[in-house]
């Protein structure tokens, strides 16, 4: 009986463990969307990648423009987002369970260290936190390589962009053409890793 009772506990307990995974997935994605629905409003020299898988880690949404190269990571969370002095952020003024800028920067600086190699270009590229519902207290600098934003920032810090450099419809293009070769070549080591195990 004691048996019984403890599996079953243990089963109740990762059962929870698993909808709580599911929930956090779905509220994911629901801030993805608002973030997607806005880009698709980007003028259309501005080319825009939604959910985009690369060797490196997912990447929620990258945007190529004339004014650069910007890989958006969307957090769809609830209340005040501030820095901890360190380079991370705070929830609410608690720490977040796990690292989130660092990260997002090192999957940038890969990817683009891949994009740069593709294309024999070297665009500003920029690592940015999206929060659809968030007030952000979080100033730019106090969080390293990676800035935050809220989402009606989004056209403003990308499109009206002055400081960066001017990219041409051609080089536009060609780093598009970079990103979803990325995204091919995770497809194809994926399955080799696959093929290996059998």
């Amino acid at each position: 009986l004691c048996v019984i009772w403890s599996v079953e506990r243990f089963g109740f307990r990762k059962l929870e463990e698993i909808e709580k995974r599911r929930a956090a997935m779905r509220k994911g994605a629901a801030g993805e969307n608002i973030i997607a629905k806005i880009l698709e409003d980007f003028p259309e020299d501005f080319c825009v990648i939604n959910g985009l898988t690369t060797p490196f880690g997912d990447l929620d949404h990258v945007v190529v423009g004339k004014t650069g190269v910007y890989v958006l990571d969307t957090k769809n969370w609830k209340g005040v987002i501030s820095a901890d002095c360190k380079g991370e952020l705070m929830l609410n003024g608690k720490p977040t369970d796990k690292a989130v800028i660092k990260p997002l920067v090192i999957r940038m600086m890969n990817v683009r260290e891949k994009v740069k190699t593709l294309t024999n270009l070297e665009p500003f590229f920029k690592a940015v936190l999206v929060f659809p519902i968030a007030r952000i207290d979080a100033r730019w600098g106090e969080t390293g390589n990676a800035n935050c934003i809220r989402e009606d920032q989004l056209w403003d810090y990308i499109v009206e962009n002055k400081i960066t450099t001017n990219l041409n419809a051609k080089e536009i293009e060609k780093l598009a053409q970079a990103f979803l070769a990325l995204a091919t070549m995770d497809k194809e080591f994926q399955t080799a890793r696959s093929e290996e195990r059998r």
